[in-house]
């Protein structure tokens, strides 16, 4: 998939592996803890390829913050417990949105 998207959209095959690696960094979190999501590691991917490195970056950091935003907020709020898992990928697409729209 990473030489097809170099190949179609004129870049570096390795500037498209390099924007997979939050992606399958994330996998290799998921297959070890399974503390994450595969989706999200999968999705990451995908998205990795498509926007580049550095946008792969703020896309992962604005998520996780995101999402730390609201998880703290259900804390506070005694909507959920500590253990409680929240589905990353509605916070990737807000994160993807506030990157695309910048």
């Amino acid at each position: 998939m990473a030489v097809w998207a170099a190949f179609c959209q004129h870049r570096e095959c390795l500037e498209v592996l390099r924007g997979m690696l939050p992606g399958i960094l994330l996998l290799l979190v998921a297959l070890g803890t399974k503390k994450a999501g595969y989706a999200d590691g999968i999705v990451l991917c995908c998205l990795g390829m498509a926007v580049g490195s550095e946008e792969t970056l703020v896309l992962l950091g604005l998520g996780l913050f995101l999402i730390s935003l609201c998880a703290m907020a259900l804390l506070v709020l005694r909507k959920v417990g500590r253990d409680t898992g929240l589905p990353f990928l509605p916070f990737l697409a807000a994160a993807w949105l506030v990157v695309v729209r910048i």
